[in-house]
């Protein structure tokens, strides 16, 4: 499967596995990756099998036919799918119970028959989630040439292994590297499922995220999830990394919604392992500190608006007494011209 299959993940609540069995997909994906038209989406499964179903552009989910996929897979609330476009009108989807002694068979790469046999951790609940919790779209906001971004080692993808690929056992695990990070970022390595993945990440990203392990001491990625695949770790390091550079760079005008759809994305990183419970709580202090901001301003422009108001009605009442005073002198004047005319006329 190549690098840049967009993919998102979704954490099933209960309209998604019961009932109605109706389940919505994240509008942004939606309107860049599948559309608005009516269609019949293939969802193809951790072992090869491929289920039919229904989906409707102006709704942007599936209806018929993911009441079959949920059923046939056990899916219940809770559990996490990954779903990844593997063509224009099909997805790989990989699963991911919460149930800690459940085996979980999923394939590290598209193209690879071997599967691997793993056992879930424990997952939170969705009570207090958002449906549309995760959404990767790559590489995106990453300003870098092609050939660089993309600069893919070919033994790699070949299949050979160098020597500096080679891990040792004590540092096997879903993503252990090792328990401190170097200081020297051409010996960094992203370690998972004892691989080095770092030819499937940018170069630029991969700096990147050097930068952001280096600023923890720690490896974000070293308690993933071991179900995942390397592909998608790719795409969650460099989300990651696409947030970290968004809440630097962002200001103090940024929208609310922008922070909460970061919060929700690192959230679901959270749920699937990766160490960014800093990088929520720095996007929830800016996030507070920008709504203050609004608070102020927003009381700055009532104010403004209330003395606009206020100069309107002093306009009109100023008017309103030149108009009076102007009125009154006339009538005053008349008044005593009339009262000298009475009194010239004689009584007599």
């Amino acid at each position: 499967m190549p690098v840049k299959c967009p993919h998102f993940v979704k954490v099933m609540l209960p309209s998604h596995v019961a009932g109605g069995f109706w389940l919505g997909l994240p509008s942004t994906f939606c309107h860049k990756h599948i559309g608005t038209s009516d269609q019949t989406i293939i969802l193809e499964d951790e072992t090869g099998g491929k289920f039919k179903t229904t989906y409707l552009g102006h709704k942007m989910g599936l209806s018929a036919g993911w009441r079959g996929f949920s059923i046939h897979h056990h899916l219940l609330e809770g559990d996490v799918l990954v779903f990844q476009k593997v063509r224009a009108h099909e997805f790989k989807v990989y699963i991911v119970k919460p149930n800690g002694s459940k085996k979980l068979k999923c394939p590290d790469h598209a193209e690879d028959s071997q599967m691997a046999s793993v056992t879930t951790c424990s997952i939170p609940t969705t009570s207090d989630l958002s449906e549309d919790i995760l959404y990767i779209d790559n590489y995106d906001g990453i300003t870098e040439s092609e050939e660089d971004m993309f600069n893919y080692i070919d033994d790699y993808e070949a299949g050979a292994e160098s020597e500096d690929d080679i891990v040792p056992e004590f540092f096997k695990g879903a993503g252990l590297s090792e328990s401190s990070v170097t200081s020297c970022i051409e010996k960094f390595k992203i370690i998972f499922n004892g691989c080095n993945i770092n030819s499937q990440i940018p170069k630029l990203v991969l700096k990147k995220y050097y930068e952001l392990c280096r600023s923890q001491n720690s490896y974000l990625h070293e308690n993933l999830l071991e179900s995942l695949n390397s592909q998608l770790v790719a795409g969650l390091i460099s989300e990651t990394v696409n947030i970290a550079d968004a809440t630097k760079f962002c200001k103090i005008t940024t929208e609310e919604s922008e922070f909460s759809t970061w919060d929700k994305t690192l959230q679901a990183s959270e749920m699937l392992g990766m160490n960014v419970g800093f990088m929520r709580r720095r996007a929830s202090k800016l996030a507070s500190l920008a709504a203050e901001s609004k608070t102020y301003k927003d009381a700055r422009l009532a104010r403004e608006q209330e003395e606009a108001e206020f100069r309107v009605r002093l306009a009109d009442f100023l008017k309103e007494k030149d108009k009076a005073d102007r009125e009154g002198s006339e009538k005053s004047v008349q008044v005593a011209a009339s009262f000298k005319q009475v009194t010239n006329v004689p009584p007599w």
